[in-house]
């Protein structure tokens, strides 16, 4: 027979079956005490980390973009039958020999200068360096 008493806070076993068991008491689902403890990722608070990565996250991305431009890294291409070259890698590898000849200042500019140009190379760049420098890209 199991019943619930308000001086222990929950439930205990009383009667004819009561003998050694009668001293412990039946955890709540709400207890830490009885079954294995909780794996890492239930202890964590994930609506906390959502928040902080919707925070910081554009920073960061930020960050790692504009150090993948100054270091000049190359993010992965699928593999297609150029062999994993772009038309950004040929744009920016035209761009930095003509720099390295016109003006060597601005190589370390090639990256941000494609980008602000981005579907606009062949039309407006490339053209509008041929007319101030005299010489094709």
């Amino acid at each position: 027979l199991v019943r619930w008493e308000r001086a222990s806070g929950g439930p205990r076993i009383v009667g004819e079956e009561a003998g050694s068991m009668a001293r412990r008491r039946i955890p709540r689902q709400d207890d830490d005490e009885g079954g294995p403890p909780k794996p890492w990722y239930k202890k964590i608070k994930w609506s906390a980390v959502l928040v902080l990565l919707i925070v910081i996250g554009p920073a960061i991305l930020a960050g790692l973009l504009k150090l993948q431009d100054m270091y000049g890294v190359k993010t992965a291409t699928s593999s297609s039958s150029s062999g994993g070259y772009t038309k950004y890698d040929n744009y920016h590898a035209r761009l930095t020999a003509f720099y390295k000849r016109h003006k060597p200042e601005n190589v370390a500019k090639v990256g941000a200068i494609l980008r602000q140009y981005t579907g606009r190379e062949e039309s407006e760049l490339f053209p509008m360096l041929k007319e101030k420098w005299g010489t094709n890209v």
